[in-house]
């Protein structure tokens, strides 16, 4: 006869599914990040304790200078 799935493999593969796209993205930002370190130095450095309150500020003008740029079709 036909077998169904039932609704713990249906919720099975839905999990499945989202761990996928969710790792999926995460590599994509990962592999972005290293992309925007080796054009912009200043990310490579170790920041000073003192200047943390602005690393966010530097990290965030790194990645808007980089999509300024022009695109890379490939």
């Amino acid at each position: 006869g036909i077998r169904r799935k039932s609704a713990a493999n249906t919720l099975s593969y839905q999990q499945r599914a989202k761990n996928y796209k969710t790792s999926t993205m995460r590599i994509r930002v990962e592999n972005f990040i290293g992309i925007v370190k080796n054009k912009f130095h200043i990310l490579r450095s170790v920041f000073p304790v003192d200047d943390l309150v602005h690393m966010d500020k530097v990290v965030y003008t790194c990645f808007m200078l980089h999509n300024f740029g022009t695109p890379k079709i490939r």
